[in-house]
């Protein structure tokens, strides 16, 4: 995932240097700052929220708390 300052993202899912799947999104974060919104395509009535679990400066783990509830552990590789 990349997130850009102007609240836009892109999720890529890469196996082997391909890519498998993509989509564009627009996020924000709930007035508490412990929860990120992702609106795919940036649709407000396409929304899943997760709890940030952890924050650093090169990881990022989220628990996605309106569907699955998977956990997405992400690391920083720029």
């Amino acid at each position: 995932m990349t997130f850009n300052s102007d609240h836009s993202l892109i999720s890529q899912m890469v196996r082997r240097g391909e890519v498998l799947d993509s989509y564009v999104a627009t996020y924000d974060f709930e007035n508490d700052q412990k929860h990120l919104i992702v609106y795919r395509e940036g649709k407000k009535d396409r929304k899943n929220v997760a709890e940030i679990v952890n924050l650093t400066n090169s990881v990022l783990t989220l628990v996605d708390i309106t569907g699955t509830g998977d956990t997405l552990n992400l690391k920083k590789i720029r």
